[in-house]
């Protein structure tokens, strides 16, 4: 009885380590079509879209995918001038990006979770997540993300400034 167990925890061990592998492997090849999508998707965001919708939620199988996932499809729909109103899509990457990631992806983060807002006419909101994003401007490589991220907190604050009657001060 006892040789048995062992055999069935080794099975058991074995089958583990085999889907571990399979599951590590799917995630490489989704994490690389996904890093070939982020090089074409400023010129080319149409292609970046359908190729991001032919990727199945089941290949997501890591936060990192599916952060990397959420982040360059908010991209992609900015970019093809699809203005969304939920933070549902970008979700995954403001809580995984939070904590981890480059300056880089924090930035574009939280500048399209801001943006969202933004899109909602929650200006106050969009305000609080350019700001949060513009912490990480200085260490980014992205100088053009930080110049849209400063332009869009600018524009908010306009809003809000002639929501709340805020006139500028009078030149003399």
């Amino acid at each position: 009885m006892c040789v048995l167990m062992k055999k069935s925890r080794l099975v058991y061990i074995v089958l583990s380590l085999s889907v571990i592998a399979l599951l590590a492997s799917c995630d490489d090849s989704v994490l690389s079509r996904m890093s070939d999508v982020e090089a074409f998707i400023d010129n080319r965001p149409d292609s970046a879209l359908v190729v991001l919708e032919s990727i199945p939620h089941t290949e997501l199988t890591t936060r990192r995918s599916r952060a990397k996932y959420a982040l360059l499809k908010s991209i992609a729909l900015d970019k093809n001038y699809i203005d969304v109103t939920s933070d549902s899509i970008i979700a995954p990457a403001v809580s995984y990006y939070r904590h981890h990631g480059s300056a880089d992806e924090k930035l574009k983060t939280f500048y399209y979770r801001g943006i969202v807002s933004f899109y909602s006419n929650d200006y106050d909101a969009a305000m609080e997540w350019f700001v949060k994003g513009n912490q990480f401007s200085d260490e980014a490589e992205d100088i053009r993300q930080s110049a849209l991220l400063c332009f869009n907190r600018h524009d908010s604050r306009a809003i809000i400034e002639k929501d709340r009657g805020y006139a500028p001060p009078r030149s003399q």
